[in-house]
Parts: C-alpha cells; structure tokens; sequence
C-alpha cells in the first residue's frame, strides 16, 4: 500500500504491466488446450437450448388455460342441468374463481420468468416479474379470506378475540 500511495511510478513499473506486450509471451505458453476445451464444452452444454424443453414450456403455456375453460364450460353445463341447489352451486362458483385467480396468478408469473431466460429482460418486465412473484406469494390467503365464507367467519372470531383480549388488557391497566 506504501508503494501505490507514496511511490505511484516504481507501483506502475512493478505491477501496471507497461512493458509487457503480448508478443513478449510466447505463443506456446499462451495455449491452455484442457482448460479450453473443458469451457467449451461446459459453454455447450449449458448454453444449449434443447427442442423439447421448449415444446414442453409451450404446451403447458397453452394447455393450461385451454384446461381451465374446458373445466369452466363443464362446470357451467353441470350448474345447467342442476338449478335445485342454488347455495352448493354459489359456493362451488366461488371455489372455482377462487382457483382460477390464484393458478392464473402462477401462470403469469411463471410464463413472465421463462421469457426471461430467452429475452433480454427490461427493468419494467423485471420489476412485473417481481410484482407477480410477490403476488402469488402472498395474494392467495386474501382470495381466501375474500370468497370462503369458513375463512370469514374463522378470521372474525380471531379478530374478534384478539380485541377482546387487548380490551381487558387496557381496563385492567387504568384500574
């Protein structure tokens, strides 16, 4: 550290390569053969984009939401043909948009992050991809408590005891 603060040129001479030239080194002792070619093949074999591996992300990008609306269309015809139960076909509406939200919510996410791999990605799609990653994460217990009534009720009654508690918390410290 002396040396680069307080004698900058001798640091320069010593360690800044200046009269080294490539020609300097001979060609023999430039060739690194085993290193070369144990990178080149690593470069192959992880860089390689496989066939199948993007027919397989394809079909799921487009088997999956064609599945939901074959689902949602036998689901629609069966609460057709089975107008007698008004409440079981409510609560099975709202199973069903429940699980569609929270697997679309995963489709988007997972469709932005395999793009991502084959596009150079743009601070807006990375800041979307983290949004979506966020949301499946931590949106799912909301479309549960927003459409279960079960949930409902259970997360009131907590809610409920949890007041409560701070309540007689704060009268038996005034007392």
């Amino acid at each position: 550290m002396e040396l680069y603060l307080l004698h900058p040129e001798k640091h320069r001479q010593l360690y800044g390569c200046i009269n080294i030239t490539v020609e300097d080194v001979p060609l023999e002792e430039r060739q690194h053969i085993p290193e070369g070619i144990i990178f080149i093949a690593l470069a192959a074999f992880y860089y390689y984009v496989i066939a199948f591996h993007l027919f397989w992300e394809g079909t799921f990008a487009v088997a999956i939401p064609l599945l939901y609306i074959v689902f949602a269309l036998l689901f629609y015809a069966k609460s057709r043909k089975l107008e007698a139960s008004k409440q079981v076909s409510k609560q099975q509406k709202l199973m069903l948009l429940q699980v569609f939200i929270i697997s679309m919510l995963n489709f988007v996410t997972c469709s932005v992050y395999v793009s991502m791999m084959y596009i150079v990605p743009s601070k807006i799609l990375i800041h979307f991809a983290t949004f979506c990653w966020l949301h499946i994460h931590g949106f799912p217990p909301v479309i549960y408590l927003a459409f279960n009534p079960t949930i409902q009720k259970d997360a009131k009654q907590m809610w409920f005891s949890v007041l409560r508690r701070c309540k007689g918390q704060t009268k038996t410290k005034k007392s």
